[in-house]
């Protein structure tokens, strides 16, 4: 591993540069003596590095580590070294990316990403964002509170994490079973290119990307653009028109590029769709008397999903397939504030 440090350091070379001489050579040793690069100094640079990172309890993780996530490699350039505190969840939990601007607004930002990823995180999914001020610190928190699982990626090293309240907040990530992670070394200060560079990580990890409030420019639409060019589905909060908190969002939706972000359940519907479908198609529970069923769920008033989650005893990504099928077979449809009724 310290020579794949050592490598990482060595400039004028692209992280995809540098994969391909490991590759070449077949060792990163072997990979520094073809470019006569085996300086005492760099290799005592990357000795510190590698015992920071022992005494911090963070992870290195090269791309040819069994632990690596399988997702980066749609992530271009992807990158040659993952610098992880905590644990990475599984591949095959799904993951949605909230990201959104700094300046958010209490009175519409903030409740929205909080509702969504309440729900989100109940429905079993892993929320991944930035760790930055405004949407994405309030994603992470609301994460948390909701007792799932969050992973932040950082544009600095993991002792350079600033400002203070996002310390304190990586620390809490990480305690609750997440995971922060960089491509940077453990002592490296946050520079300018390294946040869009960062962004591309953050879209690869996920299975849908959601941006809410970003204006017409911004990290947030950085990150939306990586989303199309690697095939994420991609989906923005729309906002008023009034101000240019959403314009961003707005254009998104306006020029076809995001999906409108209408109600939480979309996201969880288009997630979903494919590999519950046949799982609760077969339901006996959920199928069995369903007219008796229906009448003593619903009642005489509107439910909302996480209610029928609750009288089912399933997740509420699972009971909105159930909803769905019930709504495909005429039975129930649903109505304006993602409530339920009897058909």
């Amino acid at each position: 591993m310290i020579r794949l440090v050592e490598l990482s350091l060595v400039g004028k070379l692209t992280n995809a540069q540098r994969c391909l001489l490991v590759e070449k050579y077949a060792t990163a040793e072997d990979a520094l003596a073809s470019l006569g690069i085996l300086h005492f100094e760099l290799y005592q640079v990357a000795e510190k590095i590698i015992t920071k990172c022992q005494e911090a309890n963070v992870r290195i993780l090269s791309r040819w580590h069994p632990d690596f996530p399988s997702r980066l490699l749609v992530a271009d350039p992807m990158p040659m070294l993952l610098y992880v505190a905590g644990n990475l969840p599984p591949s095959s939990v799904p993951a949605i990316a909230v990201v959104g601007t700094r300046s958010c607004t209490a009175s519409y930002g903030k409740p929205v990403t909080e509702k969504c990823v309440e729900l989100w995180t109940k429905s079993g999914c892993v929320i991944v964002s930035g760790l930055a001020n405004g949407i994405d610190t309030i994603a992470h928190e609301a994460c948390l509170r909701s007792r799932g699982t969050t992973v932040a990626v950082i544009a600095s090293g993991h002792q350079r994490i600033s400002p203070q309240s996002a310390q304190h907040l990586s620390k809490q990530i990480v305690e609750h079973g997440g995971a922060v992670i960089s491509e940077y070394p453990i002592t490296v200060a946050a520079l300018p290119p390294y946040f869009p560079a960062r962004n591309r990580i953050i879209s690869a990890l996920s299975d849908a990307v959601v941006i809410v409030e970003s204006k017409l420019t911004g990290g947030a639409l950085i990150t939306a653009d990586f989303a199309l060019r690697q095939g994420t589905p991609l989906w923005a909060v729309p906002g008023p028109i009034t101000g240019t908190r959403s314009a961003g969002c707005n254009n998104l939706i306006k020029t076809g590029k995001a999906m409108l972000l209408d109600s939480a359940e979309s996201v969880l519907n288009t997630l979903f769709a494919g590999t519950m479908h046949e799982q609760f198609a077969t339901d006996k529970h959920c199928y069995d008397s369903i007219p008796t069923d229906l009448v003593k769920l619903f009642g005489a008033d509107p439910i909302f999903t996480e209610t029928a989650a609750q009288q089912w005893n399933c997740s509420i990504a699972e009971a909105l397939v159930r909803l769905s099928e019930l709504e495909m077979n005429g039975y129930i449809r649903q109505i304006p504030g993602g409530r339920w009724h009897l058909a």
